[in-house]
């Protein structure tokens, strides 16, 4: 069977276009995998919808642009992530991965390359 991972989270606008392609990816025999915050707007939204989807959680960080001493733990929140996002990826082997927006994103996609 074919897996797909979606990512994106942060913002409902981020999600909504992703949950907007599932349901035709599940149609279409694929097994749906998807990447974010368990505390974050996309794990409500996955969970509300119904869907057929996996949901793999990991660690994630906020970009503040302003002084914050969060800051400094987010660098390691972050690094977790992506060590996070590369033993997930590696477990999977998905065949396509499918990315919207927040900051997450720019592991995943990295990952996906090797």
């Amino acid at each position: 069977m074919k897996k797909i991972v979606f990512t994106g989270g942060g913002t409902v606008g981020h999600v909504t276009l992703n949950l907007l392609l599932m349901p035709k990816f599940i149609e279409d025999g694929w097994e749906v995998h998807y990447i974010g915050d368990k505390r974050g707007i996309e794990h409500q939204e996955i969970l509300k919808s119904g869907l057929d989807v996996t949901f793999h959680s990991i660690a994630t960080g906020k970009l503040r642009r302003y002084f914050s001493w969060q800051n400094m733990l987010d660098v390691f929140k972050v690094g977790w992530g992506i060590v996070q996002s590369l033993f997930i990826m590696l477990r999977l082997r998905p065949q396509a991965l499918f990315s919207k927006g927040a900051l997450s994103q720019y592991r995943l996609l990295s990952l996906r390359v090797c």
